[in-house]
């Protein structure tokens, strides 16, 4: 969850404080110190952490499993692009299918 984020908890959803949920700053950006600026300040230090080291390790995994991985990507991709392509010739049937009822409950014969 990112410091910008609001998190059940905090003062902000319960009305104890007159901030917006961009601003109460959640429980994982550490003690409030009674100063907003060096709340901001400490919260975007914990972001910039966050997105070095979330870089650090996709250099890592890139370094040691880079042609794997690709591999494994244009896989995944492939059976997510069939899943949804599935799912939209089913809704496509399920449409015909509705159309087919509605037109045999509509028709005069008995």
């Amino acid at each position: 969850m990112s410091c910008n984020e609001n998190k059940s908890g905090c003062g902000c959803n319960q009305g104890k404080c007159g901030c917006g949920p961009k601003n109460c700053a959640p429980k994982d950006c550490g003690p409030k110190s009674g100063c907003e600026m060096t709340d901001k300040m400490m919260c975007q230090a914990e972001k910039a952490w966050e997105s070095l080291f979330r870089r650090k390790l996709e250099a890592e995994f890139e370094k040691t499993m880079g042609p794997k991985m690709d591999e494994i990507a244009s896989v995944v991709a492939k059976i997510s692009i069939e899943k949804h392509q599935h799912m939209m010739a089913g809704k496509a049937k399920c449409e015909e299918g509705k159309e087919t009822l509605k037109k045999t409950f509509m028709s005069g014969g008995e």
